[in-house]
């Protein structure tokens, strides 16, 4: 969040806050317009048409998949607040802790648009199936591994690991995911949930 100021007159040029890294495929600009209108143009605040300025930007890949979905359309309110949505959640504290909830200021600000993802080919999808997977079909194995470790005083669990090379749509999918951390953040912290979920439902049967 940048908050600028006119020193001379000692009088705020508005709030811009940013979300989202400049060189990621996507990131949002909001910004107090009528402080820009009157900073530019010299108007009073109060004349200015706009008050609030929100600027989804998109590039390369991101962008054209952008342009796929404006097509379908008509109204460009409900597919900007969509991908708002599916981007950013505040909540009222950390979403990793109990009873942790939906900040009420930001689902009036959403209200009830549904979620829209431009995903790229290797959709976030694909980090859900690698988690479910890990959870139920290998975890079991992994744990034998790590018992064995722990009785004979062995690392094959962590050689296996550090030995092991990601496949080219893993490596893909974890780039996209380091160049818009924002943008996965949420569903970062929702598998950690589901996983702390079933791990606790296991330790209760």
């Amino acid at each position: 969040m940048i908050r600028s100021k006119n020193i001379a007159g000692n009088d705020s040029n508005g709030t811009t806050l940013y979300l989202g890294s400049k060189k990621s495929l996507c990131h949002f600009c909001w910004y107090q317009k009528n402080y820009e209108q009157r900073r530019r143009r010299g108007i009073p605040l109060e004349e200015a048409e706009i008050i609030n300025r929100y600027e989804l930007r998109y590039r390369k890949e991101k962008a054209q998949r952008l342009a796929e979905q404006i097509l379908n359309y008509s109204d460009f309110t409900t597919l900007f607040f969509e991908l708002v949505n599916a981007a950013i959640c505040f909540y009222d504290r950390s979403p990793e802790e109990p009873n942790a909830k939906i900040d009420t200021a930001w689902a009036t600000f959403i209200n009830k648009h549904n979620k829209i993802a431009l995903t790229l080919e290797t959709s976030p999808q694909t980090f859900e199936k690698s988690i479910s997977w890990l959870l139920y079909g290998v975890a079991p194995t992994l744990s034998f591994i790590h018992a064995v470790d722990q009785t004979f005083h062995s690392s094959h669990l962590n050689s296996i690991i550090e030995n092991a090379t990601m496949k080219p749509r893993q490596k893909k999918i974890l780039e996209n995911m380091e160049s818009e951390p924002q943008f996965y953040q949420e569903e970062i912290a929702y598998y950690s949930h589901q996983i702390q979920e079933v791990l606790e439902g296991k330790a209760k049967q």
